[in-house]
């Protein structure tokens, strides 16, 4: 729910985390610091807003023989 309220909102207010997640305040602090560990969510500062980060790992590797593309730009090729 963290991620999807930041997405939507563009930020969170880490004070709506405990909501969000319906965890109690040291527990939604530790879900926190997972996201943005992970690269998932980024801030500022430690008090800041968090925001979503695109980690480098997010995006899906390319699998051998691909020549990049959308489904429909290779098909054309064809």
């Amino acid at each position: 729910m963290v991620l999807r309220e930041a997405a939507l909102a563009g930020e969170v207010e880490r004070g709506k985390v405990p909501m969000l997640t319906g965890y109690e305040e040291r527990a939604a602090r530790m879900v926190t610091s997972a996201l943005v560990e992970k690269g998932l969510l980024t801030a500022t500062t430690h008090r800041a807003a968090l925001r979503i980060a695109f980690a480098p790992f997010a995006q899906a590797p390319k699998r051998r023989g691909q020549s990049g593309g959308t489904c429909m730009e290779q098909k054309d090729r064809k």
